[in-house]
Formats: structure tokens, C-alpha cells, sequence
């Protein structure tokens, strides 16, 4: 026989905004996530992100090595200089992770700036249906929520380990993170990320 098989079309496709960005010769991987995104890693530019099924980036991440030497942040990384085989992420119940210490250890590039990762693309869930403020951000005692809903939700770091979880009420709910050090968290609902914020003394 000849010709190509079935399906005659497909069924799901993603798109980046930017098409070149997901090209790579070779290498690459694709996983998809309890939240229906897809974590996708273009290997020859070691360039990871995470898309909604509307094709929303909801992060990215180039990973900062050049010929496995770490860079400084914002540093020109051309094709190959990266290469990355794969990216996978795991669970925070992932069974290999049961009693070992999953803190933050700080960064992989030089010279980071922690304000940088602050600018993350908008994406609908719960919190933006829902109107929700949260302030100050950054912060380093207290920050004050406010919801017109009851909703749970919980503050996790950026290894994706969950720290705290919490019932928000409507109006104005204030969360103690006098625990936390200093670094990005995210606040999340049922329907997946949400909201950054620092922490800095």
C-alpha cells in the first residue's frame, strides 16, 4: 500500500506564537500535564514552556548553560549551545521524592534578576474570572487576598513543591508567610497557575 496512514488529519495540534521557536533537528520532548497543558522542550535550543490547550504559553524557560558552563542571565544563547535531551515534570507525590529535602537551592544562572520571572503571560482561571487582588507583591510579612468566591488554593514554590494550603472566603483573606524565604512563589487554584508573587526582606 502506499500513502500516509490514518488519520487523514489530526486530531489535536499545538501551535507556539512564535512557530520557529518549537523548531529542533533532533532531541525534544513533549509531555502532558494533569491540567491538560502540554509541557513541550525543544532540545537543540534547550528552550522549555508549558501551553494551555488554547495554545497560551503559560511559562517558559531557556535553560542557562553554554557548552555546559552556566551564563549570565539574559545571555545570548545560540542553537546547540544548550542542547537538552529532555524535560519531564514530576508530581509533588512523586514516590521518589518522599523524604528528601526539595528546597530550593538557588539559582543555575549567574548574575540572576528575581524580578524577571514576574512576567508571566495571562492565561483565564479562577482568580482572573474571579477578579481576585492580591497584595503587595513583593512582599514579606503578609499579603491580603481578595475574592468575591469561596475557593481553595495553596502557595507552592518554584520546584513546584506545595507549602500551604488554605480555604480563601469572599472578601479580603490575609496569609501569613513570615515562614517562607526569600524567593518566587505561586498562588494556584483547582485549575492550575495563577498568580507570582516575592518574597524579600
Amino acid at each position: 500500500t502506499s500513502g500516509a496512514w490514518g488519520p487523514a488529519s489530526s486530531y489535536y495540534e499545538n501551535k507556539h506564537p512564535e512557530p520557529a521557536k518549537l523548531f529542533s533537528g533532533g532531541l525534544s520532548s513533549v509531555q502532558l500535564l494533569p491540567n491538560d497543558n502540554i509541557l513541550i522542550l525543544s532540545g537543540s535550543s534547550g528552550y522549555a514552556f508549558e501551553l494551555t490547550p488554547k495554545n497560551d504559553i503559560v511559562w517558559e524557560y531557556i535553560v542557562p548553560l553554554k557548552n555546559g558552563n552556566q551564563v549570565n542571565q539574559g545571555s545570548t544563547i545560540s542553537i546547540n549551545d544548550n542542547t537538552t535531551f529532555r524535560m519531564y515534570r514530576y508530581p509533588n507525590d512523586f514516590e521518589a521524592f518522599d523524604g528528601k529535602d526539595l528546597t530550593p537551592k538557588g539559582f543555575i544562572e549567574l548574575n540572576p534578576d528575581i524580578n524577571y520571572c514576574n512576567k508571566l503571560v495571562k492565561t483565564e482561571n479562577d482568580f482572573q474570572k474571579n477578579n481576585t487582588n492580591i497584595y503587595p507583591n513583593p512582599s514579606s510579612d503578609i499579603i491580603t487576598i481578595e475574592s468575591l468566591i469561596d475557593i481553595n488554593a495553596h502557595i507552592s514554590d518554584i520546584n513546584n513543591k506545595q507549602i500551604l494550603t488554605f480555604q480563601l472566603n469572599v472578601g479580603k483573606n490575609e496569609i501569613d508567610i513570615t515562614r517562607l524565604p526569600n524567593g518566587l512563589y505561586f498562588i494556584t487554584t483547582r485549575d492550575g497557575l495563577v498568580k507570582a508573587f516575592n518574597v524579600i526582606r
